[in-house]
């Protein structure tokens, strides 16, 4: 008994390497809280994996290693829950509701809105499949549509913008700057998606 009592005691930790810790946070969130709302796991989920593709980017663009990383930890559910304060103490934005002030530059407001909506756009279009609910996609694909039609070739060859890799590459990096901002889910609504 007093060596169960003792493990009962001990706080979880994280890894010091903040991808290692990040991953093991995406993985507690969507572990632990499986009856929230999809959209809002998609949020914390994806804001974990963002935090751990960019402190390990393994030399690849941000976007090809944000989707190397996903579902590469593993976690049970009494170790995902008893993780999650120290969760949000190292990573304080990812579950915790902020007021976002987009980037002033146009352009670079626009392509952070593109990506992080994009990133939505899929997980609502799995939830449609799933439970036939088209909300959260229609109100995305609302605010998406206006924000696509403004980033034509011609806007983004007068950024330098010339490839399809140098707009991944581009997306990538306003996402990875979202992440001193906001969730995604805070950054969606600071685009004007007023619910996920």
């Amino acid at each position: 008994m007093p060596i169960l009592l003792a493990l009962m005691a001990q706080t979880a930790t994280l890894d010091a390497d903040d991808s290692k810790a990040a991953l093991a946070c995406a993985m507690a969130v969507a572990v632990a809280s499986p009856s929230e709302n999809p959209m809002r796991i998609t949020s914390q989920v994806s804001h974990f994996v963002m935090q751990a593709a960019k402190a390990d980017p393994g030399g690849k663009p941000f976007l090809e290693r944000m989707g190397e990383l996903t579902g590469a930890a593993d976690q049970t559910a009494d170790s995902a829950k008893a993780l999650l304060p120290e969760c949000d103490r190292r990573f304080p934005l990812a579950r915790a509701s902020a007021t976002v002030r987009l980037p002033a530059d146009t352009f670079q407001r626009d392509l952070m809105c593109f990506g992080i909506l994009g990133i939505f756009r899929g997980a609502a279009g799995q939830l449609e499949e799933d439970s036939g609910d088209a909300g959260a996609l229609d109100r995305i694909q609302t605010v998406l549509a206006p924000i696509s039609d403004r980033l034509t070739d011609a806007a983004l060859n007068a950024h330098g913008i010339t490839s399809e890799d140098a707009f991944s590459a581009a997306i990538g990096e306003q996402i990875k700057a979202s992440l001193a901002l906001g969730n995604g889910e805070d950054v969606a609504r600071a685009c004007g998606v007023a619910s996920l």
